[in-house]
């Protein structure tokens, strides 16, 4: 029996680690998992645990902080097999091998190569043939890079382990629980890392996947949810599937919560969401400029279907989440003002607005290399601040006024005829203060009296772990 531990940094389900918590937990192998971003805790955590393995999932800017992590993880425990994990190791699996800290890399679907390292430990395979593993051998001085192994049938995963959270009372009771329903994207946002991994996975399988609705259904009715948070936003490309899930959600008796495009709704599908408890639409607006949707950003959209799907959730009773890009390649600042305009359009119930942030493999993080805007080595300096522009623009100072000042504006638009004039004021930390207290005005408002998301906030900002170290 392997013991493995997982590490993440933000206060909420992790899908990913739950399910491959559940396939190892199904074989006979122990999890557990800690939030923080404190190296100390994590080195009393694994001298507590005593974990054969350590898997850190990341993002691009987190990984920089789960490298001091599993760093100090190392120096303390030399004997623990550090795993790194998600969309940044993906696509920098050789950087990050170049860390002394960092033995193995995932570069494809995770529950089956953890799996079989695990099995692996207990002696049952070699460790550095598992496809899908990226393995560093320091005593050779060489990496062995794995073929890709078939994508999974999702249906014949157990369900997501929430027991993993049962600790942290704050994620384990709260009754909103995150389900993914499906992997893959048929669309190509350069933003986006989608294209490149579609490449990476050719000739793997079905690359676009859905669960059957029998087993969505009975995995929410297992779990308990009262809100019920379906993070996939692409499962409505999939008309007949979408409106056979809606109508099996109708009868549960659930709130529900989704991710769409704008394109993918219409009125007959906003009735349908409606009926089945929907009381919130995540859309990704990215810009308010139509140009740049289909110039720079590669999304079909048009002003006329944004602005009548969001009417459509508005009679509907359906809330609006709405999140946008600025600083991006190819847009000006006069754009980034029309977005926050189309923001108070669209009578945004929840805006969230951040700079460009570049991730590998993706067309627009290219185009800033390839023009000047951002180093080619930016991966060793990016963080996970949203609020501050990473690629060279004019008027950075402005931008930056304008990004703090987008939310207040948003929630008060009687300011959007001043917001050309307050951006040329020197009053950056002013604003930077407005900013906060908005950010958190949205936060109250979107809470709706739960009082996880109301310090969930809190908790992600100061890196709070609230497990301890026993």
């Amino acid at each position: 029996m392997a013991k493995v531990l997982f590490i993440q940094r933000q206060y909420f389900e992790y899908p990913g680690l739950m399910l491959i918590s559940a396939v190892l937990k199904q074989h006979g192998h122990e999890t557990d998992v800690l939030i923080t971003s404190s190296p100390k805790r994590a080195v009393r955590r694994a001298a507590k645990y005593m974990p054969d393995v350590v898997g850190y999932p990341c993002t691009t800017g987190e990984h920089l902080q789960m490298l001091k992590i599993a760093s100090s993880v190392k120096q303390a425990h030399p004997w623990v097999i550090n795993l790194f994990g998600g969309h940044h190791a993906a696509f920098m699996a050789d950087q990050l091998l170049e860390n002394d800290a960092v033995d193995m890399v995932c570069v494809g679907e995770g529950e089956y190569p953890t799996l079989d390292l695990a099995n692996a430990m207990d002696g049952y395979g070699v460790i550095d043939r598992i496809l899908n593993l990226q393995v560093k051998i320091p005593s050779y001085g060489t990496i062995v890079r794995n073929d890709l192994r078939q994508l999974n049938d999702l249906d014949e995963l157990p369900f997501a382990d929430r027991e993993l959270y049962k600790d942290y009372a704050l994620i384990y009771g709260n009754t909103e629980k995150i389900f993914s329903i499906g992997r893959g994207c048929p669309m190509s946002c350069s933003f986006c890392y989608v294209k490149r991994h579609k490449e990476q996975c050719r000739g793997l399988g079905k690359y676009i996947r859905l669960r059957s609705v029998e087993n969505v259904i009975a995995e929410i009715k297992q779990s308990g949810a009262g809100v019920v948070n379906i993070r996939d936003e692409t499962f409505m490309l999939n008309r007949e599937y979408a409106l056979r899930l809606l109508a099996a959600l109708k009868g549960l008796g659930i709130k529900l919560k989704i991710s769409a495009r704008f394109d993918e709704l219409d009125e007959e599908i906003i009735i349908a969401l409606r009926d089945a408890g929907c009381v919130e639409v995540n859309c990704g607006l990215e810009s308010g400029v139509e140009r740049l949707w289909h110039m720079i950003l590669n999304k079909q959209l048009s002003d006329e279907t944004v602005i009548r799907n969001a009417a459509l959730l508005k009679i509907h009773g359906i809330k609006l989440f709405c999140s946008t890009i600025m600083g991006f390649p190819g847009e000006q600042l006069g754009d980034a003002m029309k977005t926050v305009e189309m923001l108070i359009e669209l009578g945004a119930d929840y805006p969230a607005v951040g700079f460009f942030h570049p991730y590998p493999g993706t067309a627009l993080t290219d185009t800033a290399i390839r023009d000047g805007l951002l180093e080619a080595d930016y991966a060793d300096r990016v963080g996970m601040d949203y609020n501050t522009p990473y690629i060279k623009l004019k008027s950075k100072n402005r931008y930056v006024r304008l990004k703090r000042l987008a939310l207040f504006t948003v929630l008060f638009p009687q300011f959007f005829c001043l917001l050309g004039i307050m951006i040329r004021l020197p009053l950056g930390p002013a604003y930077k203060m407005l900013d906060v207290l908005t950010r958190y005005v949205y936060f109250v408002r979107k809470s709706e009296k739960n009082l996880f998301f109301l310090i969930q906030y809190p908790l992600n900002k100061l890196h709070l772990d609230l497990k301890g170290d026993r």
